[in-house]
């Protein structure tokens, strides 16, 4: 479940953590509902609670659920594949994608050594690894650090391919054997998904 902390100004601090309790219960009661109608019930033991906001650091009472039992509040969780921060802002953490791509890489290295020529490495770093890298980037928000935490990942896989630690090498070879930059295939993914959307939209509206 992911709930946004909204900061209520009031003038004592304990009532506004008093509604913002009131808040996240009446969200949890709502969702509570929906799933009974459907004919299903929450499981508290694969249910967390992660907020967003100003006060996202302060600590919160656990909820309860309709059953009696406790949601606890994580730092972080994991949301259809993509693993979410608890932060000022919305924020999603990459560093489950870095590791799952550069396993894939490594998996791909050992299975066909360096018996493969460069193109076939790119190819396959690109077909399988990359999109491992950007999952579920489309509909979240990515900060500059994301950018170029995306680019570094695929120029470090470039490096040990070539062999080399230049990066003016690696950008040579990336322009030579026409790919683009990791971050700009995330932009332009987020680009066709936000694009999708508003034209959903307008079928609806229609």
């Amino acid at each position: 479940m992911l709930f946004r902390s909204i900061y209520f100004y009031t003038p004592t601090t304990s009532f506004c953590y008093l509604l913002l309790f009131m808040h996240y219960k009446k969200m949890l009661t709502l969702c509570e509902h929906y799933l009974k109608y459907v004919d299903m019930a929450l499981n508290a033991n694969k249910s967390v609670c992660i907020r967003f906001g100003r006060c996202y650091k302060n600590e919160c009472t656990q909820l309860i659920s309709l059953n009696g039992e406790a949601l606890c509040w994580v730092d972080g969780c994991r949301y259809l594949g993509v693993y979410f921060v608890s932060s000022k802002k919305f924020k999603c953490s990459l560093s489950y994608n870095k590791r799952s791509f550069y396993s894939s890489f490594n998996c791909i290295l050992s299975k066909i050594g360096w018996r493969a020529s460069e193109e076939i490495l790119i190819t396959l770093l690109f077909s399988k690894c990359l999109p491992i890298l950007v999952y579920g980037l489309d509909a979240c928000p990515l900060t500059k650090t994301n950018i170029l935490l995306l680019d570094f990942v695929v120029d470090r896989c470039f490096m040990k391919i070539f062999k080399t630690r230049s990066i003016d090498i690696v950008n040579i070879c990336q322009r030579n054997f026409n790919v683009q930059k990791a971050s700009n295939v995330a932009l332009s993914r987020k680009r066709r998904f936000l694009y999708r959307c508003i034209k959903m939209t307008i079928i609806i509206l229609y």
